[in-house]
């Protein structure tokens, strides 16, 4: 069994509706946040990938700076985008970050999703059944690369013929390869494939219906289901009191997005209530949890607290 984490979405895309107090592409900010986290004692911080509509920093250049800039948080793609690197180059850029940061990184993998920012960057969008094959053997061929002196894979859509990708990681055996998205036919591929599976913006009772699922794929498969660790995204809004909490809620709440969105999956409220929630969560068996603050980038009180009076409850 893991123990329970806590990490950041590390704010990287102006103009976001999560994070909307990051106004502007500042990476001085996104490493400032970055390092107060690792300073309060959270595990891990994540960057998401995407190309638009936001100003926002590619996480893969932003991640190998913030490996410099810090010493001992995890960092982690959330989720790198299969379609837009091949697999064989993301396998030697993965092993070359974590010398960088000194053994700290992990990949995580998605099939991608947007399809606005495929059409405006000219890459290619095929239908979900292909981006879902194509990520099943980006992870098998990813894997291959890290642990063999010379990798062959031979897929439908991938192939590469006694590729070396030296060095290989500082962790050991090899890097942890996460898989991330919200679609249920992407549990096949976590039970299959993945060393930890993050459903962003789960809510309780979806949490209910996929983790269940996830059980079964991995009976079929004779996998572990207590090997691959299981993680929550979603909003983070947290106040010493109602009042502070219902002052953030008024300022920060997207009215792009419906109510029952926005706050079905989010971890609000006082500390208590924010524990509350929590072990809902954990209940279902999940351990890692990572948090998007939407007032982050001018004020840090709320990760203070969160560090401060729910976290020491579980470590």
């Amino acid at each position: 069994m893991f123990r329970e984490k806590f990490g950041i979405l590390v704010p990287t895309a102006a103009g976001s509706i999560f994070i909307p107090s990051y106004r502007n592409a500042d990476f001085k900010k996104t490493a400032h946040i970055t390092q107060s986290a690792e300073g309060l004692g959270y595990h891990s911080a994540w960057i998401s990938d995407h190309l638009m509509p936001y100003s926002i920093f590619d996480p893969w250049t932003a991640i190998s700076g913030l490996a410099v800039l810090t010493s001992h948080i995890t960092l982690v793609t959330l989720v790198s985008c299969n379609l837009f690197r091949h697999p064989s180059i993301v396998a030697k850029m993965s092993t070359t970050i974590d010398h960088m940061s000194g053994g700290r990184f992990v990949l995580g993998l998605g099939a991608g999703w947007l399809e606005a920012e495929f059409r405006g960057y000219g890459i290619p969008f095929p239908k979900y059944s292909e981006r879902l094959g194509r990520l099943s053997e980006a992870s098998k061929l990813i894997r291959r690369m890290w642990l063999d002196e010379k990798a062959t894979f031979e897929g439908t859509y991938y192939q590469v013929k006694e590729a070396v990708c030296n060095p290989k990681a500082i962790q050991k055996p090899t890097l942890p390869l996460w898989i991330g998205g919200r679609g249920e036919k992407l549990l096949r591929i976590v039970a299959a494939e993945a060393d930890g599976y993050n459903l962003n913006e789960g809510t309780i009772d979806e949490f209910k219906v996929r983790l269940p699922k996830l059980r079964q794929l991995c009976k079929e498969m004779k996998r572990e289901y207590d090997s691959i660790e299981k993680s929550w995204l979603g909003t983070v809004l947290i106040g010493e009191n109602s009042d502070q909490v219902r002052s953030k809620l008024k300022k920060y709440q997207p009215t792009a997005i419906s109510a029952e969105r926005y706050l079905g999956p989010a971890v609000m409220g006082t500390p208590n209530e924010c524990l509350r929630k929590i072990e809902q969560y954990k209940e279902l068996g999940v351990t890692h949890f990572i948090g998007w603050f939407p007032e982050i980038a001018e004020d840090e009180s709320g990760l203070k607290l969160f560090a401060r009076e729910v976290m020491p409850s579980f470590n």
